[in-house]
């Protein structure tokens, strides 16, 4: 065992032995007593357990100035050989993309942004703006000052540099709702990876998102990696709440935080994409019910025109929408493993979503895939719950199912 690490250990464990001999040596002159004799007990034990918190928190905080000195060590080696590893250059270079990314977000200006961020970057930031504007959405950055900068990851393979930083910064942002000027959201602390890519001679914006620690890995379900990777559609393991909608079964009223929006809601394995000039997202929500958490892979669409609400959910005799009329679509097979549930007013549009062609597809996945439409949104989506034997997440098919849906309802 490292030399550090066993100091700690012998100290917790010496906290926890004098803290249980104490105990124990007061519990000699009340043996007879059970109830002292049990309460001694329970300190003794829970002495130990706070010995061994201890060293994991000295562990903890121990590993991170370990890995800030490999870090800066790294960096100043391979300064001497290239010197676009200077730490410092870094830092100035990291605070002026911060700078001009918070001013140019806020304005929308993509052609400024080409100068400092990455094609793949620039096209998310591109799709992303577009999204909020047909959501009615208005987000801003307001001018925030970098409180720590904190290297995470460093490549140094040639044609493929690339470093991640853990930024720390306060910023007063907003996301509103242009129709009514309503604010979903204000300012708070931030803290995020960002990452940067060498090209040419200049350091270039990758992306970036929420310090989730896991997610440093940058890839948390693989199916979905692999098929952004595949299609080009730019992905990020985690993104923040800025187009997650506040209607529909998964985000409607049923929830505690329905209509509202915080910092705190995050989305994973975020993927935002363009076919045929239609704009779509995939991710992956955690949401609760009761004490169990739900995960599911969400695909989004924003419609041209806004509808009642059309619900196309795998058959569940338990679930009752009292404010919804279920109908049948003729189809044996359909109707069998799947129930339709509409607005009154939405029953003629409910029959052209649902081609022969669209149920083909849904019948055809061997996840069940739950279809809705409701206000201006498209969704489809699977609980990742319910993953048994074989049944694989189809990604490409989750896609032919929103576009076709799309096509279909926008007709």
């Amino acid at each position: 065992m490292n030399k550090k690490y066993a100091f700690i250990l012998v100290f917790s464990l010496n906290l926890s032995a004098k803290t249980a001999n104490a105990a124990t040596l007061g519990s000699v002159f009340s043996q007879r007593n059970e109830t002292i004799f049990r309460q001694v007990f329970g300190w003794a034990a829970l002495s130990m357990v706070v010995g061994f918190l201890v060293f994991g928190i000295f562990i903890f905080y121990w590993n991170l100035r370990d890995k800030a000195k490999k870090m800066a060590n790294l960096l100043a080696s391979a300064a001497q050989n290239n010197h676009i590893w200077g730490i410092e250059g870094l830092k100035s270079r990291i605070e002026e993309v911060f700078c001009r990314y918070q001013s140019d977000w806020s304005k929308k200006n993509l052609d400024s942004m080409k100068n400092y961020v990455t094609p793949s970057f620039l096209l998310k930031n591109s799709l992303l703006l577009d999204v909020l504007t047909k959501m009615g959405r208005r987000s801003e950055l307001g001018s925030g000052k970098i409180s720590k900068i904190a290297f995470e990851k460093i490549v140094m393979d040639k044609g493929k540099e690339e470093f991640v930083v853990r930024l720390n910064y306060d910023a007063s942002s907003s996301l509103t709702k242009t129709s009514q000027d309503k604010l979903l959201s204000g300012g708070y602390p931030h803290n995020e990876f960002w990452c940067f890519k060498l090209v040419g001679n200049e350091w270039f914006l990758d992306g970036f998102w929420p310090a989730v620690e896991f997610f440093l890995q940058e890839i948390s379900n693989r199916k979905i990696f692999d098929f952004a990777t595949k299609q080009g559609f730019p992905y990020v393991p985690a993104a923040s709440f800025l187009t997650l909608p506040q209607v529909g079964h998964i985000f409607g009223g049923q929830h505690p935080w329905a209509g509202r929006l915080t910092s705190s809601m995050l989305v994973y394995d975020y993927v935002i994409g363009q076919k045929d000039g239609k704009t779509f997202e995939f991710y992956r929500h955690y949401t609760k019910s009761g004490k169990s958490t739900i995960t599911y892979t969400v695909g989004q669409m924003i419609l041209p025109k806004e509808y009642k609400r059309i619900f196309v959910h795998p058959h569940d005799s338990l679930l009752k929408l009292p404010d919804l009329v279920r109908i049948e679509t003729g189809s044996n097979e359909f109707d069998q493993r799947f129930d339709v549930w509409v607005n009154p007013d939405d029953q003629v549009h409910s029959l052209e979503l649902l081609t022969p062609k669209l149920m083909a597809e849904l019948c055809g996945q061997s996840l069940d895939v739950a279809l809705e439409v409701i206000e201006n949104y498209l969704f489809v989506y699977v609980c990742d719950n319910v993953y048994l034997g074989d049944k694989q997440l189809d990604m490409d098919g989750l896609l032919c199912i929103l576009l076709d849906s799309y096509k279909e309802i926008k007709n």
